[in-house]
């Protein structure tokens, strides 16, 4: 039992230091199922092992706002509203005034509505013309 304690310790150093799980086992000299067992069986460990992850990947979002934010890196800026502004969306919203050829598009189909459209192909299917 203490070698397993041992073993179970060894393999969170590795994954707080940024080890997968996979070369963590490894480099205790365990099969990576039977950590992955040990994990089923054991809701402590399991829960402990998520908040090392956890903690790994609150790490990587601080480094990924710091370089969006401090260094206005605006790749950065872009992936993290994607993925963590709640009402942010990827397609800006288009003011239709400040757009010229929106507003003759606009007219024209306002003039084809008061146009009678679908009387004239009526009547020129009807008369033999379509």
């Amino acid at each position: 039992m203490h070698k397993k304690r041992r073993v179970i310790k060894a393999i969170m150093q590795s994954l707080k230091t940024g080890s997968t799980i996979f070369s963590a086992c490894k480099g205790a000299g365990l099969a990576t199922m039977t950590f992955w067992r040990w994990r089923a069986n054991n809701p402590r460990l399991d829960n402990l092992i998520n908040k090392i992850i956890e903690g790994r990947i609150q790490m990587v979002e601080d480094a990924l706002f710091k370089n969006a934010v401090v260094h206005d890196n605006v790749t950065a800026q872009i992936f993290y509203l994607k993925n963590r502004g709640k009402d942010w969306k990827d397609t800006p919203f288009i003011d239709a005034s400040r757009h010229t050829h929106l507003t003759f598009i606009k007219e024209a189909l306002k003039k084809a509505e008061d146009v009678d459209i679908h009387g004239r192909i009526k009547s020129a299917i009807n008369s033999g013309k379509g």
